[in-house]
């Protein structure tokens, strides 16, 4: 936090959540269809800007783009670890060995 500060902490918390929210929006009447029915959202009763939104957010496009933000996180968690691992040799090597730890 010390580094970003809490402004971009907080900016990059809503932009993630953006997708979720939107997601949300996009898709809500199919969720309330399937509230109101008591049951698991059911394709011949729905109504047809409904149909027609699912269609627009296919499975298979979902499923790459959930595919393609796997490998982005993948790829970021994995810089992360290796940009920690350099500042910790980097700083081990700059402070130097203790005495009497060889």
């Amino acid at each position: 936090m010390a580094l970003w500060g809490w402004a971009t902490f907080y900016a990059f918390t809503v932009a993630s959540a953006l997708p979720g929210l939107l997601l949300l929006l996009f898709c809500r009447d199919p969720l309330n269809m399937a509230q109101h029915t008591a049951s698991a959202f059911c394709r011949a009763r729905a109504s047809r800007p409904a149909i027609a939104g699912w269609r627009a957010c296919s499975t298979r496009a979902a499923a790459l783009w959930l595919a393609a933000l796997f490998e982005a996180g993948m790829g970021l968690l994995a810089l992360a670890v290796y940009g920690g691992v350099t500042l910790d040799y980097l700083a081990l090597r700059k402070k130097g060995t203790p005495q009497g730890a060889q």
